[in-house]
């Protein structure tokens, strides 16, 4: 990969950042310009938005990373920051099928619900029924991140399964 790629692929990261004046090279990013205006300096406030965004990084890209100014890196290290949460289920029981143990497990919110019923039908070993609250079936496609703010009790999302359909 060239030098010309890594200032290219740079100048796309500093869009994502949001950046609202892009330098058009690095030395001019650094000062290290003729100009030397400092007049233009990036503003943390101004520049990066609230909500982290994902970006992918190779390893050359995080080579010349490593040489950007202290304020670019703190921009590039607050925008890539992981956002990876975790939603706590509640298993129950319902009818003669055995309970899980332990009862209480963590899962990633960006997962789908027919992970769990996946999950339900590994560790039971046949086929499960799964009900929010004892009240609704969702759909398998269905994130979790949306059902645990629509349905949670409390800090947990409560998932009854049973061996036979229970409601309707």
């Amino acid at each position: 990969m060239s030098e010309q790629d890594l200032t290219s692929s740079l100048m796309e990261l500093h869009i994502k950042v949001g950046a609202t004046n892009v330098p058009q090279s690095i030395a001019e990013e650094t000062g290290d310009t003729a100009s030397g205006s400092d007049s233009e300096s990036l503003d943390d406030e101004s520049t990066i938005k609230k909500d982290p965004q994902k970006t992918k990084i190779t390893l050359n890209q995080s080579m010349m990373l490593s040489k950007l100014p202290a304020k670019t890196t703190s921009a590039v290290l607050t925008v890539s920051k992981p956002t990876e949460a975790k939603v706590q289920i509640r298993f129950k029981s319902i009818g003669s099928i055995n309970q899980v143990r332990p009862a209480v497990f963590k899962i990633s919110k960006s997962s789908k619900f027919s992970s769990i019923i996946k999950f339900l039908e590994l560790k039971l070993g046949r086929k499960v029924y799964c009900y929010l609250n004892n009240s609704m079936s969702p759909n398998p496609d269905e994130e979790l991140e949306n059902l645990y703010n629509l349905f949670r009790v409390g800090d947990e999302l409560i998932v009854s399964y049973c061996n036979i359909v229970a409601f309707g």
